[in-house]
């Protein structure tokens, strides 16, 4: 369920910044996850570049999202574990979905979920939706750079053998 809603966060965004010229995105991110009067707050650095992402988390937990077009590669250090989900994502269908509402917000529809999208002088400032669980999420940038040059290998993964292997 994570994976994929990183996954459909990076195409989403992706696609975005394709209709305003950006070619490459990074930046720090902070991910709230709201239910009732709870908070759980999760801290971290995105890279994304083509069709390539990669969010570090820093908070409690060690964990990496390798993600493209064709997977999902979730690192996670504390469990000892790697999971890889196979991904079939329509990146045109997304880009069709995603509607521009005014001059800094973009909403979009994908898999029963509204994704909003809000964009500060160019660069993805938040974006916001309800999980599955009816969680409020909202994923705040800041330190955002664009159009910079990122290194191929930033986004790729070795993985440990003494990991965990899930495939799904």
């Amino acid at each position: 369920m994570l994976h994929k809603i990183f996954l459909t966060l990076f195409l989403l965004a992706n696609c975005l910044f394709a209709s305003i010229n950006i070619n490459s995105f990074s930046a720090d991110f902070e991910q709230n996850i709201y239910n009732n009067n709870q908070k759980i707050s999760y801290k971290g650095k995105i890279y994304m570049k083509d069709k390539l992402s990669l969010w570090q988390y820093f908070n409690d937990e060690n964990k990496r999202i390798y993600v493209n077009e064709n997977e999902v590669v979730v690192i996670d250090d504390d469990l000892e574990q790697v999971v890889i989900q196979k991904e079939q994502i329509d990146i045109k269908k997304i880009l069709k979905l995603a509607q521009k509402v005014d001059e800094n917000n973009y909403i979009a529809q994908y898999q029963n979920t509204n994704f909003y999208l809000n964009f500060e002088n160019n660069l993805l400032k938040t974006i916001t939706y309800n999980d599955e669980l009816e969680n409020k999420v909202v994923i705040t940038f800041t330190n955002q750079s664009n159009n910079l040059k990122l290194d191929d290998n930033i986004f790729k993964y070795q993985i440990p053998s003494n990991y965990d292997l899930i495939r799904q």
